[in-house]
C-alpha cells in the first residue's frame, strides 16, 4: 500500500510515506503469528476448563467476546495515529484505507480475554481489592513493555504529535487496556453468579462495546487533541494525561465492586463428595444443592 505524503481522509491524516510504504517486518510477524495462533487455542482450552471446573460457559464466552471486539481495531487505529506496515503483511481486515493483520486481530483473545479471565481466577481465590489493584498495575508494565518490543521489532508505529511517549511508543494508551482487563476480570465474577447455563452467549456481543466503549470512549480528550487544528503541546500532553485519568477512574469504580478483604463466596473448582457434585462454598440439605450467593 503507497500513500503520497499529502494523501488524507477528511479529517483523518494518513502517515508520510516514511510509515505507510515502510515494509513489515517478515520475521517479526511470522513469529507473532505462530505465538498468537498458540496463544489462542490455550484460551480455548481455558475456556473449556472454566466450563468443567466452574460450571459455566462463560470462560468460553470470554475468549469469542475478545476475539470479536477485534473488530474496532480500525476504529481505534484511525483516530489514534496508528498504523500498522502494509507492504508485506497479512492482513486480515481491509478498511479505511488501513489494515489489521491477522496476528493482531487474534491477539485480543490472550491480551484481553486471558488476562480478564485470570484476574477473574484472583478474585475466585479471594483476592482483596488491593491485590487486584496490584495486579492491574502489572498488566499495565506488561501492556507498555509489549508494545514498546512490537514497535520496535518493525510491525507499526504512532505517528503524529503523540504525548508521552517512552521508546516511540505513546503509554497514554495503555491505562484503556488495563481497564479492559480489569472490567472483564469484575465482571465475570459478578456476572457468574447472576446468569447461568445458555444466557451467557448473548454476551458475546459486549466484546466489541466495551473494548471500543474504553478505548476510544476514555480516549476522547486525546483522540480530540491529535485531530484538532494545530493543537499545542502543553494541550497534547493535558490530553494524553486525562485520557489516563478517564480509565484510572472507571478502574477504580470497578475494583469498588470487589471486597476489600476478598471474597468468601467464591466460585472454586467442583469436587464430588459422598457422590453429589457440589461446588465449594456451597452447602446441600436433603439433596438440594444451594449454590453461593452474589455480592
Amino acid at each position: 500500500m503507497s500513500w503520497p505524503e499529502e494523501t488524507v481522509m477528511p479529517g483523518i491524516p494518513l502517515p508520510g510515506p516514511d510509515i505507510a510504504n515502510r515494509p513489515a517486518n517478515q520475521t517479526s510477524q511470522l513469529v507473532l503469528e505462530i505465538a498468537v495462533a498458540v496463544a489462542v487455542v490455550l484460551m480455548l482450552y481455558v475456556g473449556v476448563r472454566v466450563r468443567q471446573r466452574w460450571g459455566t460457559w462463560l470462560g468460553l464466552v470470554i475468549v469469542i467476546a475478545t476475539g470479536f471486539g477485534s473488530g474496532v481495531e480500525l476504529l481505534f487505529n484511525t483516530t489514534a495515529n496508528f498504523w500498522y506496515y502494509a507492504p508485506g503483511a497479512h492482513e486480515l481486515i481491509t478498511s479505511w484505507g488501513r489494515q489489521v493483520p491477522a496476528w493482531a486481530a487474534g491477539s485480543y483473545i490472550p491480551f484481553y480475554g486471558g488476562l480478564g479471565i485470570l484476574g477473574w481466577y484472583l478474585i475466585e481465590r479471594g483476592a482483596s481489592r488491593l491485590t487486584l489493584a496490584l495486579y492491574g498495575l502489572a498488566i499495565y508494565v506488561v501492556f507498555i513493555v509489549t508494545e514498546i518490543v512490537l514497535v520496535g521489532i518493525g510491525l507499526y508505529a504512532y505517528y503524529g504529535d503523540q504525548p508521552w511517549q517512552i521508546a516511540s511508543f505513546p503509554i497514554w494508551i495503555s491505562a484503556a487496556n488495563v481497564a479492559i482487563c480489569l472490567t472483564i476480570a469484575v465482571g465475570a465474577s459478578r456476572i457468574s453468579r447472576g446468569i447461568t447455563g445458555w444466557r451467557v452467549w448473548p454476551l458475546i456481543g459486549f466484546g466489541p462495546v466495551l473494548i471500543g466503549g474504553y478505548l476510544v470512549g476514555s480516549s476522547w480528550p486525546m483522540i480530540t487533541a491529535l485531530k484538532g487544528d494545530n493543537p499545542s503541546t502543553a494541550q497534547l500532553w493535558l490530553s494524553g494525561a486525562a485520557a489516563t485519568v478517564i480509565a484510572v477512574a472507571c478502574v477504580a469504580a470497578i475494583l469498588g465492586l470487589v471486597p476489600r478483604r476478598g471474597r468468601t463466596d467464591t466460585l472454586l473448582p467442583r469436587q464430588r463428595v459422598s457422590g453429589d457434585v457440589r461446588q465449594f462454598g456451597a452447602t446441600a440439605e436433603n439433596g438440594v444443592r444451594t449454590l453461593p450467593g452474589g455480592g
